[in-house]
Formats: structure tokens, sequence, C-alpha cells
């Protein structure tokens, strides 16, 4: 495997991790996942776009809204970084082949499944039922 590819991967996984975050906060209360577009949930500004960088945009604000100061959930960089470690050991393991991006979207799958019901103690059907048409 290219470590290039490989560094991508991890990165493309923060990305898909940031937005697994919007679909964990968002699907057990029935809210869309397209408008309105990321916002603090005590003020209710938008979030600009240099404050939705993975990981670093946490680590730069210090865990908190940068207008209002509002506590971001500790769960946000944890999810990211673990959905990157995963995205590249999957990678690292099947290479980029079609069969990967399968595992890819199933592996997205289970992380927002997993989080949702610990948080919550429920697993949404809106996300098992297209699950189970894709298997």
């Amino acid at each position: 495997m290219d470590t290039t590819a490989l560094v991508y991967m991890v990165l493309f996984g923060l990305a898909v991790g940031s937005f697994l975050n919007l679909a964990i906060d968002r699907v057990p209360v029935g809210r869309s996942m397209l408008h309105p577009p990321s916002h603090c949930d005590s003020c209710h500004i938008r979030i600009p776009p240099y404050d939705l960088v993975p990981v670093i945009s946490y680590i730069l604000l210090r865990g908190r809204c940068r207008a209002c100061r509002w506590p971001i959930p500790y769960r946000a960089p944890i999810v990211e970084v673990a959905t990157g470690v995963i995205f590249g050991v999957i990678t690292h393991v099947h290479g980029l082949t079609p069969l990967t991006g399968v595992i890819l979207g199933y592996a997205a799958l289970f992380i927002v499944v997993f989080v949702i019901d610990l948080e919550h103690l429920i697993i949404p059907n809106v996300l098992i039922y297209p699950g189970m048409l894709l298997a």
C-alpha cells in the first residue's frame, strides 16, 4: 500500500467522521441532515467553514463554540479520529479496491449506529433499513 494513498484515506476518514458527528446529533431527534447547516446548538450561530476542520478546529477552539463559548461535545474529535484510523486500517488491509469502498460505507454506518446506541440506547430504523437493503 502506497503511504500517500493511506494518508489521504486517513484524512478522508477524518472528514467523514465530521459528517458522522452530524448524523449522530441529528438522526436520533429526527432532524434533517441537510438543513440547517452546521450551527451551535446553544447560540444557533452558523459555524463558519474554517471552524469545521476535523480535530484541528476542536483543539484551536479549546472544545468550545467561537461565538458563545458553549462546550462542543468531547465525542466530536473522538469520532473523527476513530473514523480516520478505521478508514486507514481498512484501506491498508484491503487496498484501494471497490470492496474497500463497500467496507468503508458499512464501517461508517456502524460507527453512527454504535455511538447513537451508546448515547441514546436506540438503534434508529432509518439507519438499519438502508443498510439491510444494501447488504
